[in-house]
Protein backbone atom coordinates (compact mmCIF):
# COMPACT_ATOMS: atom_id res chain seq x y z
CA UNK A 1 0.00 0.00 0.00
CA UNK A 2 1.30 3.16 -1.10
CA UNK A 3 2.84 5.28 1.81
CA UNK A 4 0.22 8.69 1.26
CA UNK A 5 -2.47 6.14 1.25
CA UNK A 6 -1.68 4.39 4.15
CA UNK A 7 -1.23 7.44 6.23
CA UNK A 8 -4.86 8.62 4.92
CA UNK A 9 -6.37 5.52 6.32
CA UNK A 10 -4.38 5.64 9.49
CA UNK A 11 -5.92 9.85 9.46
CA UNK A 12 -9.02 9.09 8.85
CA UNK A 13 -9.51 5.72 11.15
CA UNK A 14 -8.84 8.37 13.99
CA UNK A 15 -10.80 10.89 12.41
CA UNK A 16 -13.38 8.19 13.16
CA UNK A 17 -12.18 6.99 16.21
CA UNK A 18 -12.44 10.27 17.73
CA UNK A 19 -16.00 10.37 16.26
CA UNK A 20 -17.10 7.71 17.78
CA UNK A 21 -15.53 8.36 21.20
CA UNK A 22 -16.82 12.02 22.13
CA UNK A 23 -20.35 10.84 20.27
CA UNK A 24 -23.29 12.39 22.60
CA UNK A 25 -25.14 9.47 21.56
CA UNK A 26 -23.83 5.34 22.65
CA UNK A 27 -22.51 3.65 19.69
CA UNK A 28 -22.85 0.01 19.98
CA UNK A 29 -21.61 -2.78 18.11
CA UNK A 30 -23.66 -6.43 19.35
CA UNK A 31 -23.09 -9.82 18.12
CA UNK A 32 -25.02 -13.10 18.97
CA UNK A 33 -26.23 -11.32 22.35
CA UNK A 34 -22.95 -9.94 23.82
CA UNK A 35 -21.75 -6.59 23.22
CA UNK A 36 -18.91 -6.39 21.39
CA UNK A 37 -18.05 -2.80 21.55
CA UNK A 38 -19.26 0.42 23.46
CA UNK A 39 -18.12 4.15 23.51
CA UNK A 40 -17.48 6.07 26.35
CA UNK A 41 -21.17 7.39 26.40
CA UNK A 42 -22.79 3.79 26.21
CA UNK A 43 -20.53 3.61 29.58
CA UNK A 44 -22.73 6.60 30.96
CA UNK A 45 -25.74 5.80 29.89
CA UNK A 46 -26.04 2.44 31.64
CA UNK A 47 -24.07 3.21 34.39
CA UNK A 48 -21.68 0.02 33.91
CA UNK A 49 -18.05 0.40 33.01
CA UNK A 50 -16.76 -0.94 29.69
CA UNK A 51 -15.31 -4.03 31.23
CA UNK A 52 -18.76 -5.32 32.50
CA UNK A 53 -20.61 -4.36 29.17
CA UNK A 54 -18.84 -6.57 27.43
CA UNK A 55 -18.78 -9.34 29.39
CA UNK A 56 -22.28 -9.74 30.46
CA UNK A 57 -25.16 -10.56 27.72
CA UNK A 58 -27.25 -7.76 26.33
CA UNK A 59 -30.67 -8.99 28.16
CA UNK A 60 -28.93 -8.30 31.77
CA UNK A 61 -28.89 -4.27 31.01
CA UNK A 62 -32.48 -4.54 30.15
CA UNK A 63 -35.65 -3.84 31.98
CA UNK A 64 -37.45 -7.16 31.91
CA UNK A 65 -40.41 -6.40 30.88
CA UNK A 66 -38.66 -5.57 27.23
CA UNK A 67 -35.61 -7.59 27.34
CA UNK A 68 -37.68 -10.14 25.29
CA UNK A 69 -38.87 -7.43 22.80
CA UNK A 70 -35.22 -6.45 22.46
CA UNK A 71 -33.24 -9.86 22.48
CA UNK A 72 -35.79 -10.89 19.70
CA UNK A 73 -35.67 -8.19 17.43
CA UNK A 74 -31.65 -8.67 17.69
CA UNK A 75 -31.29 -11.88 16.79
CA UNK A 76 -33.94 -11.39 13.96
CA UNK A 77 -32.05 -8.84 12.21
CA UNK A 78 -28.36 -10.74 12.27
CA UNK A 79 -30.41 -13.16 10.29
CA UNK A 80 -31.80 -10.83 8.14
CA UNK A 81 -35.58 -11.35 8.92
CA UNK A 82 -37.38 -7.40 8.79
CA UNK A 83 -37.79 -5.79 11.94
CA UNK A 84 -38.17 -2.39 12.90
CA UNK A 85 -34.85 -0.44 12.88
CA UNK A 86 -36.41 2.21 15.06
CA UNK A 87 -38.15 1.76 18.61
CA UNK A 88 -38.22 2.48 22.12
CA UNK A 89 -37.47 0.36 25.18
CA UNK A 90 -35.63 0.50 28.74
CA UNK A 91 -33.07 -0.08 30.43
CA UNK A 92 -32.04 -0.53 34.13
CA UNK A 93 -29.01 1.06 34.99
CA UNK A 94 -25.82 -0.12 37.77
CA UNK A 95 -28.22 1.80 40.54
CA UNK A 96 -31.65 0.54 39.53
CA UNK A 97 -32.65 3.76 37.62
CA UNK A 98 -35.11 2.56 34.30
CA UNK A 99 -34.36 5.06 31.68
CA UNK A 100 -35.77 5.07 28.52
CA UNK A 101 -33.82 4.96 25.23
CA UNK A 102 -34.61 5.18 21.53
CA UNK A 103 -32.23 2.74 19.59
CA UNK A 104 -31.84 3.12 15.61
CA UNK A 105 -30.22 -0.68 14.82
CA UNK A 106 -28.22 -1.36 11.08
CA UNK A 107 -27.13 -4.73 10.15
CA UNK A 108 -23.57 -4.71 9.84
CA UNK A 109 -19.98 -6.52 10.24
CA UNK A 110 -17.92 -7.49 12.94
CA UNK A 111 -14.69 -9.59 12.27
CA UNK A 112 -16.25 -10.67 9.53
CA UNK A 113 -19.61 -12.08 10.97
CA UNK A 114 -23.09 -10.43 10.93
CA UNK A 115 -23.23 -8.03 14.09
CA UNK A 116 -25.41 -4.83 14.54
CA UNK A 117 -24.56 -1.36 15.01
CA UNK A 118 -26.61 0.16 17.72
CA UNK A 119 -27.09 4.33 18.10
CA UNK A 120 -28.76 4.66 21.67
CA UNK A 121 -30.21 7.68 22.85
CA UNK A 122 -31.02 8.70 26.58
CA UNK A 123 -34.75 9.82 25.94
CA UNK A 124 -35.65 9.67 29.82
CA UNK A 125 -36.84 13.12 30.07
CA UNK A 126 -38.66 13.68 27.08
CA UNK A 127 -40.62 10.84 28.65
CA UNK A 128 -40.86 11.55 31.64
CA UNK A 129 -42.10 14.81 29.88
CA UNK A 130 -44.64 13.54 27.91
CA UNK A 131 -45.59 11.30 30.85
CA UNK A 132 -46.57 14.42 32.49
CA UNK A 133 -48.10 16.04 29.30
CA UNK A 134 -50.51 12.69 29.48
CA UNK A 135 -51.41 12.81 32.61
CA UNK A 136 -51.93 16.59 32.54
CA UNK A 137 -54.45 15.84 29.59
CA UNK A 138 -55.55 13.10 31.05
CA UNK A 139 -56.43 15.31 34.23
CA UNK A 140 -57.87 17.85 32.12
CA UNK A 141 -59.96 15.14 30.08
CA UNK A 142 -61.40 13.82 33.74
CA UNK A 143 -62.35 17.58 35.14
CA UNK A 144 -63.86 18.79 31.17
CA UNK A 145 -65.62 15.25 31.09
CA UNK A 146 -67.49 16.28 34.14
CA UNK A 147 -67.12 20.27 34.86
CA UNK A 148 -70.14 22.02 35.33
CA UNK A 149 -69.31 24.74 32.82
CA UNK A 150 -69.90 24.12 29.19
CA UNK A 151 -66.22 23.81 27.43
CA UNK A 152 -64.92 24.43 24.10
CA UNK A 153 -61.68 24.05 22.67
CA UNK A 154 -61.11 26.15 19.25
CA UNK A 155 -58.10 26.15 17.45
CA UNK A 156 -56.38 29.45 15.87
CA UNK A 157 -57.96 28.90 12.66
CA UNK A 158 -61.77 29.10 14.10
CA UNK A 159 -61.95 25.33 14.18
CA UNK A 160 -63.85 23.70 17.17
CA UNK A 161 -61.91 20.68 18.32
CA UNK A 162 -63.53 19.93 21.19
CA UNK A 163 -67.12 20.10 22.94
CA UNK A 164 -67.50 18.47 26.25
CA UNK A 165 -70.82 16.99 27.40
CA UNK A 166 -72.16 20.02 29.22
CA UNK A 167 -71.56 22.03 26.22
CA UNK A 168 -74.43 19.74 24.54
CA UNK A 169 -76.36 19.53 27.40
CA UNK A 170 -76.98 23.62 27.75
CA UNK A 171 -76.97 24.73 23.67
CA UNK A 172 -77.97 21.43 22.19
CA UNK A 173 -75.61 21.48 19.62
CA UNK A 174 -72.32 18.82 19.02
CA UNK A 175 -69.35 19.05 17.40
CA UNK A 176 -70.95 18.08 14.13
CA UNK A 177 -73.55 21.09 13.93
CA UNK A 178 -70.89 23.93 14.88
CA UNK A 179 -67.08 22.53 13.02
CA UNK A 180 -66.17 25.96 12.99
CA UNK A 181 -66.54 29.28 14.99
CA UNK A 182 -68.75 30.66 11.66
CA UNK A 183 -71.37 28.00 12.11
CA UNK A 184 -71.69 28.44 15.89
CA UNK A 185 -72.09 32.44 15.15
CA UNK A 186 -74.78 31.82 12.75
CA UNK A 187 -76.73 29.63 14.94
CA UNK A 188 -75.88 31.01 18.27
CA UNK A 189 -76.93 34.35 17.31
CA UNK A 190 -79.27 34.03 14.35
CA UNK A 191 -80.27 38.01 14.56
CA UNK A 192 -77.60 39.78 11.66
CA UNK A 193 -77.44 43.16 13.71
CA UNK A 194 -76.58 40.93 17.42
CA UNK A 195 -74.27 38.47 15.64
CA UNK A 196 -72.32 41.43 13.86
CA UNK A 197 -72.43 42.67 17.65
CA UNK A 198 -71.05 39.38 18.86
CA UNK A 199 -68.29 38.74 16.43
CA UNK A 200 -67.29 42.11 16.96
CA UNK A 201 -66.64 41.66 20.29
CA UNK A 202 -64.53 38.67 20.14
CA UNK A 203 -62.66 39.29 17.42
CA UNK A 204 -61.57 42.76 19.48
CA UNK A 205 -60.99 40.62 22.75
CA UNK A 206 -58.68 37.81 20.61
CA UNK A 207 -57.15 40.78 19.37
CA UNK A 208 -55.87 42.50 22.91
CA UNK A 209 -56.16 38.97 24.33
CA UNK A 210 -52.69 37.67 25.96
CA UNK A 211 -51.80 34.13 27.31
CA UNK A 212 -53.69 33.22 30.45
CA UNK A 213 -55.20 36.25 30.47
CA UNK A 214 -59.47 35.91 30.75
CA UNK A 215 -62.18 38.47 29.10
CA UNK A 216 -65.87 37.77 30.48
CA UNK A 217 -68.35 38.58 27.81
CA UNK A 218 -72.03 38.02 28.30
CA UNK A 219 -74.53 37.34 25.52
CA UNK A 220 -78.07 36.25 24.65
CA UNK A 221 -77.61 32.82 22.89
CA UNK A 222 -79.89 30.63 20.92
CA UNK A 223 -79.84 26.87 21.69
CA UNK A 224 -80.41 24.28 19.04
CA UNK A 225 -84.16 23.58 20.29
CA UNK A 226 -85.17 27.40 20.08
CA UNK A 227 -84.67 28.68 23.66
CA UNK A 228 -82.63 31.44 24.56
CA UNK A 229 -80.12 31.55 27.14
CA UNK A 230 -78.01 34.57 28.80
CA UNK A 231 -74.54 32.83 28.68
CA UNK A 232 -71.08 34.33 29.96
CA UNK A 233 -68.30 33.44 27.85
CA UNK A 234 -64.85 33.18 29.19
CA UNK A 235 -61.76 32.87 26.46
CA UNK A 236 -58.63 31.92 27.39
CA UNK A 237 -55.75 31.93 24.91
CA UNK A 238 -53.06 28.77 25.35
CA UNK A 239 -49.80 28.44 25.46
CA UNK A 240 -50.45 25.98 22.07
CA UNK A 241 -52.41 29.38 20.41
CA UNK A 242 -55.69 27.47 20.70
CA UNK A 243 -58.50 29.25 22.82
CA UNK A 244 -59.88 27.23 25.83
CA UNK A 245 -63.41 28.90 26.12
CA UNK A 246 -65.83 28.35 28.94
CA UNK A 247 -69.79 29.24 28.97
CA UNK A 248 -71.40 29.62 32.22
CA UNK A 249 -75.21 29.79 32.28
CA UNK A 250 -76.18 33.15 33.88
CA UNK A 251 -79.53 32.74 32.65
CA UNK A 252 -81.51 31.84 36.24
CA UNK A 253 -79.03 34.43 38.00
CA UNK A 254 -80.07 37.54 35.10
CA UNK A 255 -83.28 36.93 36.01
CA UNK A 256 -83.13 36.83 40.03
CA UNK A 257 -81.26 40.38 39.35
CA UNK A 258 -83.90 41.55 36.69
CA UNK A 259 -86.26 40.62 38.87
CA UNK A 260 -84.45 42.62 41.99
CA UNK A 261 -83.56 45.67 40.26
CA UNK A 262 -87.26 45.85 39.10
CA UNK A 263 -88.37 45.32 42.63
CA UNK A 264 -85.86 47.90 43.54
CA UNK A 265 -87.23 50.64 40.95
CA UNK A 266 -91.07 49.52 40.66
CA UNK A 267 -93.63 49.85 42.65
CA UNK A 268 -95.47 46.58 43.39
CA UNK A 269 -98.57 47.44 43.73
CA UNK A 270 -99.34 49.59 40.07
CA UNK A 271 -96.29 48.28 38.77
CA UNK A 272 -95.28 51.04 37.76
CA UNK A 273 -91.75 53.22 38.90
CA UNK A 274 -91.25 54.16 42.43
CA UNK A 275 -89.88 56.89 43.95
CA UNK A 276 -86.09 55.85 44.17
CA UNK A 277 -86.30 55.64 40.51
CA UNK A 278 -88.03 58.73 40.05
CA UNK A 279 -85.19 60.46 41.89
CA UNK A 280 -82.26 58.69 39.99
CA UNK A 281 -84.01 59.75 36.59
CA UNK A 282 -84.71 63.38 37.31
CA UNK A 283 -80.57 63.29 37.58
CA UNK A 284 -80.47 61.62 34.32
CA UNK A 285 -83.05 63.88 32.58
CA UNK A 286 -81.27 67.17 34.52
CA UNK A 287 -79.50 68.22 31.32
CA UNK A 288 -79.58 71.22 28.70
CA UNK A 289 -80.31 68.82 26.06
CA UNK A 290 -84.03 67.56 28.13
CA UNK A 291 -84.79 70.73 28.47
CA UNK A 292 -87.66 72.17 28.91
CA UNK A 293 -88.36 69.34 31.47
CA UNK A 294 -92.07 69.11 33.32
CA UNK A 295 -92.81 67.35 36.25
CA UNK A 296 -97.03 66.88 36.93
CA UNK A 297 -97.68 65.57 40.45
CA UNK A 298 -101.24 63.98 41.26
CA UNK A 299 -102.73 63.33 44.23
CA UNK A 300 -105.67 60.87 43.95
CA UNK A 301 -108.98 61.65 45.26
CA UNK A 302 -111.44 59.71 47.80
CA UNK A 303 -108.81 56.96 48.67
CA UNK A 304 -109.17 57.15 52.78
CA UNK A 305 -112.60 57.25 51.99
CA UNK A 306 -112.79 53.63 49.72
CA UNK A 307 -110.58 51.77 51.97
CA UNK A 308 -113.15 52.96 54.92
CA UNK A 309 -115.69 51.91 53.36
CA UNK A 310 -114.65 49.08 51.08
CA UNK A 311 -111.18 47.83 52.47
CA UNK A 312 -108.12 48.16 51.36
CA UNK A 313 -108.25 45.48 48.87
CA UNK A 314 -110.92 48.03 47.04
CA UNK A 315 -108.42 51.16 47.81
CA UNK A 316 -105.41 48.77 46.08
CA UNK A 317 -107.84 48.42 43.27
CA UNK A 318 -108.44 51.76 42.98
CA UNK A 319 -104.84 52.71 42.58
CA UNK A 320 -104.47 50.40 40.20
CA UNK A 321 -107.07 51.83 37.32
CA UNK A 322 -105.36 55.33 38.05
CA UNK A 323 -102.40 53.76 37.33
CA UNK A 324 -104.05 51.88 33.98
CA UNK A 325 -105.54 55.83 33.33
CA UNK A 326 -101.82 57.33 33.38
CA UNK A 327 -100.09 55.24 31.48
CA UNK A 328 -102.26 55.19 28.61
CA UNK A 329 -102.70 58.97 28.48
CA UNK A 330 -98.96 59.89 29.04
CA UNK A 331 -96.78 59.48 26.06
CA UNK A 332 -94.05 56.63 25.74
CA UNK A 333 -91.31 58.90 26.20
CA UNK A 334 -93.14 59.96 29.92
CA UNK A 335 -91.56 58.06 32.75
CA UNK A 336 -94.63 57.67 35.53
CA UNK A 337 -94.02 57.12 39.06
CA UNK A 338 -95.83 56.47 42.09
CA UNK A 339 -94.52 58.49 44.51
CA UNK A 340 -96.04 57.38 47.54
CA UNK A 341 -99.45 56.36 49.46
CA UNK A 342 -101.95 57.94 46.95
CA UNK A 343 -99.64 60.39 44.92
CA UNK A 344 -97.72 59.85 41.51
CA UNK A 345 -95.08 61.62 39.52
CA UNK A 346 -94.99 62.11 35.92
CA UNK A 347 -91.38 63.04 34.28
CA UNK A 348 -91.93 64.63 30.94
CA UNK A 349 -88.71 65.49 29.32
CA UNK A 350 -88.42 68.20 26.07
CA UNK A 351 -91.79 68.80 27.12
CA UNK A 352 -93.27 72.81 28.05
CA UNK A 353 -96.00 73.91 31.10
CA UNK A 354 -98.55 74.39 28.05
CA UNK A 355 -98.12 70.85 26.86
CA UNK A 356 -97.91 69.35 30.09
CA UNK A 357 -101.05 71.12 30.93
CA UNK A 358 -102.77 69.53 27.97
CA UNK A 359 -101.28 66.20 29.32
CA UNK A 360 -103.29 66.62 32.71
CA UNK A 361 -106.42 67.99 30.83
CA UNK A 362 -106.19 64.66 28.97
CA UNK A 363 -105.52 62.53 32.34
CA UNK A 364 -108.82 64.49 34.11
CA UNK A 365 -110.80 63.79 30.61
CA UNK A 366 -109.93 59.77 31.17
CA UNK A 367 -110.88 59.76 34.68
CA UNK A 368 -114.56 61.27 33.95
CA UNK A 369 -115.38 58.40 31.06
CA UNK A 370 -115.29 55.85 34.09
CA UNK A 371 -118.26 57.43 35.72
CA UNK A 372 -121.06 55.30 36.49
CA UNK A 373 -118.81 52.08 35.70
CA UNK A 374 -117.51 52.02 38.95
CA UNK A 375 -118.99 52.81 42.21
CA UNK A 376 -116.49 55.35 43.09
CA UNK A 377 -115.84 57.88 40.51
CA UNK A 378 -111.79 58.42 39.75
CA UNK A 379 -110.28 61.75 40.36
CA UNK A 380 -107.00 63.25 40.45
CA UNK A 381 -105.69 66.31 41.31
CA UNK A 382 -102.79 67.56 39.11
CA UNK A 383 -100.20 70.24 39.18
CA UNK A 384 -97.29 70.78 36.93
CA UNK A 385 -93.97 72.82 36.63
CA UNK A 386 -91.39 73.14 34.18
CA UNK A 387 -87.74 73.84 34.04
CA UNK A 388 -86.32 75.92 31.46
CA UNK A 389 -83.05 76.77 32.76
CA UNK A 390 -79.92 74.96 33.23
CA UNK A 391 -79.12 77.38 36.77
CA UNK A 392 -83.00 76.36 38.24
CA UNK A 393 -82.82 73.47 40.73
CA UNK A 394 -84.67 70.66 40.08
CA UNK A 395 -85.92 70.57 43.81
CA UNK A 396 -87.75 74.08 43.39
CA UNK A 397 -89.69 72.80 40.35
CA UNK A 398 -90.76 69.55 42.30
CA UNK A 399 -91.96 71.69 45.06
CA UNK A 400 -94.06 74.36 42.77
CA UNK A 401 -95.41 71.07 41.10
CA UNK A 402 -96.67 69.95 44.34
CA UNK A 403 -97.80 73.77 45.47
CA UNK A 404 -100.15 73.46 42.49
CA UNK A 405 -101.38 70.40 42.95
CA UNK A 406 -102.72 71.44 46.72
CA UNK A 407 -103.85 74.36 45.44
CA UNK A 408 -105.90 72.38 43.21
CA UNK A 409 -106.84 69.60 45.45
CA UNK A 410 -108.60 72.40 47.95
CA UNK A 411 -110.47 74.16 44.87
CA UNK A 412 -111.68 70.42 44.12
CA UNK A 413 -112.05 68.38 47.24
CA UNK A 414 -114.84 69.59 48.09
CA UNK A 415 -117.19 68.82 44.51
CA UNK A 416 -114.64 65.39 44.72
CA UNK A 417 -115.56 64.38 48.24
CA UNK A 418 -119.71 65.17 47.56
CA UNK A 419 -119.44 63.29 44.13
CA UNK A 420 -117.39 60.13 45.98
CA UNK A 421 -119.71 60.31 49.11
CA UNK A 422 -123.13 60.45 46.94
CA UNK A 423 -121.48 57.70 44.33
CA UNK A 424 -120.91 55.58 48.32
CA UNK A 425 -124.48 56.20 48.97
CA UNK A 426 -126.24 54.84 46.15
CA UNK A 427 -123.69 52.27 46.17
CA UNK A 428 -124.32 51.16 49.68
CA UNK A 429 -128.38 51.86 49.42
CA UNK A 430 -128.30 49.02 46.76
CA UNK A 431 -126.87 46.70 48.37
CA UNK A 432 -127.50 47.15 52.35
CA UNK A 433 -130.83 47.94 54.34
CA UNK A 434 -128.41 50.14 56.25
CA UNK A 435 -128.62 53.60 54.09
CA UNK A 436 -130.03 55.62 56.15
CA UNK A 437 -127.32 55.06 58.98
CA UNK A 438 -124.53 55.15 56.19
CA UNK A 439 -126.09 58.02 54.12
CA UNK A 440 -126.21 60.35 57.80
CA UNK A 441 -122.48 59.42 58.73
CA UNK A 442 -121.46 60.32 55.09
CA UNK A 443 -123.30 63.49 55.91
CA UNK A 444 -121.27 64.11 58.96
CA UNK A 445 -117.91 63.20 57.03
CA UNK A 446 -119.16 65.26 54.16
CA UNK A 447 -119.81 68.48 56.61
CA UNK A 448 -116.08 68.04 58.26
CA UNK A 449 -114.42 67.68 54.27
CA UNK A 450 -115.94 71.02 53.64
CA UNK A 451 -115.19 72.72 57.21
CA UNK A 452 -111.74 75.17 56.44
Amino acid sequence: MPPNLLQALKKSEEQYRLLVENANEAIIIAQDGKHKYVNPMAVEIFGYSEKELLSKPITSFFHPDDSAMVADYHFKRLKGENVPQRYIFRLVTKSGLTRWVETNNVLSEWEGQPAVLVFLVDITERKQAEEILKESEERFRYIAEFSPLSISIISGEGKYEYLNPKFVEVFGYDIGDIPTGKRWFELAYPDTLYRRKAMDAWKSDFKEMDKNVILPRAFTTTCKDGSKKKIMIRPVLMDNGKFLVTYEDITVQKQAEEKLKFLSFNDSLTRLYNRAFFEEEIKRLDTKRQLPLSIILGDINGLKLVNDTFGHGEGDNFLRKMAGILEKTCRNEDIICRWGGDEFAILLPKTNEKTAWNICERIKDACALTAGSDPVPLTISLGTASKTETVQETALIIREAEDRMYRNKLTESKSASSDIISSLQRSLGEKTNETKEHASGFKSMQKKSAAP
